[in-house]
């Protein structure tokens, strides 16, 4: 019975009726997935994350994930973004991350729509457009902070990803505080 057998490794997992035993637990999930519980998969993933009772292992962690098609935690799904964004633990791949973050802050994590304004306003694999970065960034509903006014303030001046406008780029440079420190040394 693949409920009975996710439900041992729940309790060899957490330690409760049991002593904790995550390499016990990891035998019951795996036996619970083979007879097709998605729970299990996605408690695998999660073994593999932290690396209890295994090797940690972001890349089989996420392909359990995945198998599970369970990554439904905003947290995690934003962690995986800045894993692919990074290139730590797996290949770096922005097409990835943005997938991950696009998915994170459709369930509500804010921090993954600052992370796909970044993508975004630097063109990381992405198209550089800036009204796409400002589009993601203005649903924070927060000032934007130094660095981000200054970029975008460089990307007008530039006309980078957004149409080249000096009059607005100035004045996102003048907001950042960063124009004199940058520019007039």
């Amino acid at each position: 019975n693949p409920d009975m057998l996710y439900f041992f490794g729940v309790l060899y997992e957490k330690g409760e009726e049991v002593k904790q035993n995550f390499q016990k637990a990891k035998e019951y999930y795996e036996k619970s997935a083979k007879l097709g519980k998605l729970d299990a998969l996605y408690n695998l993933g999660l073994l593999y994350m932290d690396g209890k009772g295994v090797e940690k292992n972001w890349a089989i962690a996420i392909d359990y994930f995945e198998k599970s098609g369970k990554i439904n935690d905003p947290d995690l799904l934003y962690r995986l973004g800045g894993l692919y964004v990074k290139g730590e633990e797996v290949k770096q791949n922005f097409q990835k991350a943005k997938e991950y973050y696009e998915k994170s802050a459709k369930l509500g994590n804010s921090d993954a729509l600052y992370s796909l304004g970044l993508l975004y306003l630097g063109g990381y694999g992405v198209d550089k457009n800036c009204s796409k970065a400002i589009e993601y960034l203005n649903k924070l509903g927060k000032p934007y902070d130094q660095d981000i006014l200054f970029s975008l303030g460089v990307a007008y001046l530039r006309g980078e990803g957004v149409e080249q406008n000096t009059e607005k780029g100035i004045e996102y440079l003048q907001k950042s505080g960063l124009w004199t420190f940058r520019y007039n040394k």
